[in-house]
């Protein structure tokens, strides 16, 4: 199995770009990237093809925030282990990162687990989808 590494941090609510990515995911996102190696993708990779941090180091976080207190914790799982050297000293009031790969293999077929899963649904249509293809086509009007 491979690495498997869990960061906890629990960010600074009076830090501006802990404010900033809160309400902009897709800013938290590029954040979160960038304690990764970079990717470099030929130029003639279609944008659908490339290979980008997310897919090539499994990474998977989760923000949580604590409604009464208004703590915000950041949760980050990869297969690489993050650098988080780069952020700004106000950014987090603690950070945490440990392997936990172990944990995993410890999961057995039928075990019981409780989590919690927060996602955003998708619908990928394809360039073989005809049903989709006819809705958005234009109807000749």
């Amino acid at each position: 199995m491979n690495k498997i590494y869990l960061t906890k941090m629990t960010l600074n609510p009076r830090s501006n770009q802990v404010r900033s990515e809160v309400g902009r995911p897709q800013e938290l996102h590029k954040t979160i990237s960038r304690a990764y190696p970079k990717i470099e993708n030929p130029p003639d990779v279609p944008k659908h093809e490339r290979k980008t941090p997310r897919n090539e180091y499994n990474i998977l976080h989760r923000l949580d925030i604590e409604p009464r207190r208004g703590t915000a914790f950041l949760l980050v799982q990869s297969e690489h282990e993050p650098d988080w050297s780069f952020l700004d000293a106000d950014y987090a009031d603690e950070i945490e990162t440990k392997e936990v790969g172990g944990n995993y293999e410890a999961i057995a077929d039928g075990m019981r687990l409780i989590f919690r899963l927060q996602a955003n649904p998708t619908k990928r249509i394809g360039k073989s989808d005809e049903k989709a293809d006819a809705r958005f086509k234009p109807s000749g009007n």
